[in-house]
């Protein structure tokens, strides 16, 4: 039987379970750096091509930061924290919010808490916050939420990590799912886009405060750019 060429697209910093098993022509991975896992696992080095992972292109050419907060009906005049906890809400979003809204106060910013399809999230952070903070469920807005905040807070799967730093917004990860998600997390802070969080209750606002800075927010984005 005559097949067509096959093409494997890897979305994690690491090469996932399973992929061995695949035989595809080729395999696009999102690093350079990242062929060492794959190859281990006998994947011939020569059908590797570190070309990034794909993101739609609105996350990279948005309107501008002014046009986007006029889009979500957003105040200019504050800075956002962007919290997100992927399409389902999952993480200790709750402690995450919590945390965050008392370093809200140090600065004149507002919280922004992206709930995904997680319904009983959004109805438990309602009752208790109210209009204290910016509440979303489901939205395919994202690259307007990412060019209006100032910080974004999630966890750290591979293509929302991919379409943060497409977009240049300072990053801090949270809560990882263990395995492709941790070694997503440890790709962006060994590379410099991106701050770990694997405690939030001791280090996420150090986090904050430390991306409050602007050489900090420069540097994270200049290491976006490069990798």
């Amino acid at each position: 039987i005559c097949l067509p060429p096959t093409l494997l697209i890897a979305t994690d910093y690491t090469c996932i379970p399973f992929t061995e098993e695949v035989q595809c022509d080729r395999y696009v991975i999102p690093s350079d750096d990242l062929c060492p896992a794959f190859t281990r696992w006998g994947i011939p080095k020569e059908r590797l091509y570190p070309l990034g992972i794909p993101v739609d292109q609105s996350f990279e050419n948005p309107p501008d930061k002014q046009e986007s907060l006029r889009r979500l009906g957003l105040d200019p005049s504050l800075r956002y924290l962007l919290v997100v906890g992927g399409s389902m809400g999952a993480g200790a979003l709750e402690e995450v919010v919590e945390i965050l809204y008392r370093v809200r106060s140090l600065h004149k910013c507002k919280l922004i808490m992206v709930c995904g399809n997680n319904q009983q999230l959004y109805s438990r952070l309602q009752k208790r916050y109210a209009d204290k903070i910016e509440l979303v469920g489901y939205t395919d807005k994202m690259p307007l939420y990412l060019k209006a905040g100032s910080i974004f807070i999630t966890k750290p799967g591979g293509l929302s990590s991919t379409e943060a730093a497409a977009a240049r917004i300072p990053l801090i990860h949270i809560c990882p799912i263990p395995g492709c998600e941790t070694k997503n997390m440890q790709f962006f802070k060994k590379t410099g886009m991106a701050l770990a969080v694997t405690n939030p209750k001791e280090e996420l606002t150090a986090a904050v405060l430390s991306l409050q800075k602007q050489e900090n927010r420069k540097k994270m984005i200049q290491c976006q750019e490069k990798y």
